[in-house]
């Protein structure tokens, strides 16, 4: 059995027992830093960091600042949409700066031929004119006994009674029926 390093004190006849033993004292290990574009030193806010597992991000100048009571090496990983990533091992104690370097890549080239022009759902030629067919009336919303409402309900401007409306009110157009009437 070992012994235990126990100390007491005696005062006013009552004995106070404490241990001897000092209390490691806690270290604490921190990194910090800001996220910035490599190529221009612009701050990139708001970039996504994992340091030692643990999700954060950075604030609205780029800056960060985390720590850890278990090692002084971080494990970080940092993101930022448009940038590829960085994964890298950070060492207590310094403010870092890091760099991101722009994702861009060259799009292939793609050639715009004219097509065949559909004119099912036209826009007249004159003001005020639309047409509207059988090829195209079945795609409206809604069912098809009431295609004439429908298609006009898509127009700007043009709104269903009971909808809130600063403009134009259609009165009728009920299911089944393919008659309209105007208010002025």
């Amino acid at each position: 059995m070992e012994p235990l390093s126990l100390n007491y004190e005696k005062t006013d006849g009552v004995y106070i027992i404490f241990s001897d033993e000092k209390t490691p004292e806690k270290i604490e290990y921190r990194i910090s830093g800001r996220v910035i574009d490599r190529l221009s030193g612009e701050t990139l806010p708001y970039s996504h960091l994992m340091v030692n597992g643990h999700g954060s991000t950075t604030d609205f100048s780029g800056h960060f600042s985390s720590s850890s009571s278990r090692d002084p090496a971080f494990e970080v990983t940092v993101s930022h949409l448009g940038y590829y990533l960085l994964d890298t091992v950070l060492v207590a104690g310094r403010d870092y700066v890091i760099g991101l370097m722009p994702s861009s890549y060259e799009l292939e080239e793609i050639e715009i031929r004219e097509s065949r022009i559909e004119r099912s759902g036209q826009a007249g030629e004159h003001a005020g004119e639309m047409r509207l067919n059988h090829k195209i009336a079945y795609r409206l919303p809604g069912n098809g006994d009431d295609a004439i409402f429908n298609f006009l309900r898509l127009q700007p401007g043009i709104m269903a009674a009971g909808e809130q409306s600063s403009e134009m009110i259609i009165w009728g157009g009920y299911s089944g029926n393919s008659k309209l009437q105007f208010d002025g």
